[in-house]
């Protein structure tokens, strides 16, 4: 099974910082003609841009899981599913899905000690965040998704060490 994995599409109609961010899913699309990939996974910041029709050209090319970031169009995202499987393009918190000999799960959005959503897309609290992570250590998981950042508190200021998760990748 062929799999690719992008992350911060940022499809929008605009111009940002001199960049043409329209031009996105154009180079997506191109992408996925030259590659031909049988999975297409993503770590969310699909764009607010995204429409159904343009998604569902995607999925007749191959199939896609995502989770959300902090950029989305989350109506289009929360009703698409693909067209090759079974499955809902959006991924459920923590939920598993099995596709060819792959186990994936994902954890949506980013952490949030003040703003339970911005524009549409929801935020977690650090808590629910590690709940959900903490939730799956024993499942056996071949690919965990996630748009959070790593403990960076130079980067991030915000951000504070919490109770510490002990996971560990089988045979590793």
């Amino acid at each position: 099974m062929k799999n690719l994995i992008i992350s911060d599409l940022h499809y929008e109609r605009r111009i940002f910082r001199g960049i043409d961010e329209s031009e996105a899913w154009d180079w997506l699309m191109s992408v996925i003609e030259l590659h031909e990939p049988d999975l297409l996974l993503s770590c969310g910041d699909w764009g607010s841009a995204i429409t159904s029709e343009e998604f569902y050209n995607l999925l007749e090319k191959t199939v896609v899981l995502t989770i959300y970031g902090n950029h989305e169009n989350m109506s289009v995202l929360g009703r698409l599913h693909n067209i090759k499987e079974s499955l809902p393009v959006l991924l459920k918190d923590g939920e598993i899905y099995e596709i060819g000999n792959l186990r994936i799960a994902g954890i949506n959005g980013i952490v949030s000690i003040r703003k339970r959503s911005k524009a549409g897309v929801p935020r977690k609290r650090p808590e629910e965040f590690l709940n959900i992570a903490e939730s799956l250590r024993d499942e056996s998981v071949d690919i965990l998704l996630m748009h959070e950042v790593p403990f960076l508190p130079q980067l991030y200021p915000h951000q504070r060490k919490s109770k510490k998760i002990n996971c560990s990748i089988e045979g590793h």
